[in-house]
């Protein structure tokens, strides 16, 4: 806290009218620090970040000590965990609404729970990396704000070990809205069944913007959402995204996203039922799967008045029918036939034979 030192009896202007006001005046910096205008919180860590990524290797010498810390992290998991989550605890209108991570591993296990509107920024490849004793099912991040958004920026979210049942990275179960940038999920734990990067809250406005999904079952699951945007992702996936039962998908954008999901651009939760699939732009996106929705006839959905324009779709095993009524399928590029239904507007798609890679 920022103090103002009074004068002593030496000074030539010692009075006690000064030294009231200089208690007025350090009275006044400490009701401005508890109104909320501290900037951040500082996180460190003594773990140097050594890890090897599919997009390249992250080897750094930690440039800090604890002394440039507010809080500051060890290689005991359990010890960081209880750390972190009183940070996260704290209540937003205290100040603490930018949680930065520095550069290093940061090992947890149990979920780091959040519960407020927090900005949670990473710096120089800061990893959040779940240790091996953490259980199956028990996401890395559990998001239980109403007030949002939660913020994530230049996150590690690292995992190296098997599990047994589905997972989440980070999992928004609370109406808060989510914008996740520049993130990367990556598990190296082998098989990728049942990790899942995502679970979009249920509502509207989420953004999930250049990120890097690694060896996962679904980068993304979604719920219900509005006015959303999916952008500029890069994904080596079996899903990119899977959507919720009773989900109703309306007006949100999926834009210019990359890579190779093995089996589905959007899969249904089988044998749950997605509401709607309407109004939504697919758009510039150039993926590999086998199918670009799944599941799609087997359920009542609406699929109707979406825009299917400039993608480039490989790898499909049979021509693809987007299924729905009223929607435009414009300008895509595949290696199947493209075609629409009930009333569709499908015009100006290429089939290349060889577009398979």
């Amino acid at each position: 806290m920022a103090t103002v030192t009074k004068f002593v009896d030496t000074d030539a202007f010692s009075t006690t009218t000064f030294n009231n006001k200089i208690d007025e005046i350090n009275q006044g910096f400490s009701s401005l620090e508890g109104a909320g205008l501290k900037d951040c919180i500082i996180v460190g860590t003594s773990v140097a970040n050594n890890l090897s990524l599919p997009s390249g290797s992250i080897s750094k010498t930690l440039g800090y000590t604890q002394s440039d810390c507010d809080y500051y992290c060890t290689s005991n998991s359990s010890t960081n965990t209880t750390m972190l989550n009183n940070i996260f605890a704290q209540p937003t209108e205290k100040g603490f609404r930018k949680v930065v991570f520095l550069p290093g591993i940061y090992l947890v296990n149990n979920t780091l729970r959040i519960a407020d509107a927090y900005q949670i920024e990473g710096r120089g490849g800061a990893t959040i990396q779940r240790d091996t004793s953490m259980l199956d099912g028990n996401p890395t991040i559990a998001i239980r704000s109403s007030s949002g958004p939660v913020c994530f920026d230049g996150i590690i979210f690292y995992n190296d070990s098997a599990i047994s049942s589905k997972t989440y990275f980070v999992e928004a179960a609370q109406p808060a809205n989510i914008i996740i940038e520049n993130c990367y999920f990556y598990n190296n734990g082998g098989n990728s069944g049942n990790w899942c990067g995502i679970k979009m809250p249920s509502s509207n406005r989420n953004i999930i913007k250049g990120n890097y999904f690694n060896q996962l079952e679904y980068g993304i699951e979604i719920g219900s959402t509005k006015y959303s945007k999916i952008e500029d992702n890069y994904a080596r996936v079996t899903t990119f995204c899977c959507c919720s039962a009773s989900a109703e998908i309306e007006e949100n954008a999926f834009l210019n996203n990359r890579g190779s999901f093995g089996f589905f651009m959007f899969a249904l939760a089988n044998p749950n039922t997605l509401s709607a699939f309407k109004k939504n732009i697919v758009s510039n996106n150039d993926i590999k799967c086998t199918l670009l929705f799944g599941y799609q006839d087997e359920s009542p959905t609406l699929y109707q008045n979406n825009v299917y324009s400039q993608n480039i779709i490989r790898g499909m095993v049979a021509d693809l029918t987007i299924s729905g009524s009223y929607d435009v399928i414009i300008g895509n590029i595949s290696n199947k036939t493209l075609s629409g239904t009930d009333g569709s507007a499908v015009a100006n798609n290429v089939v290349d034979s060889t577009l398979t890679s």
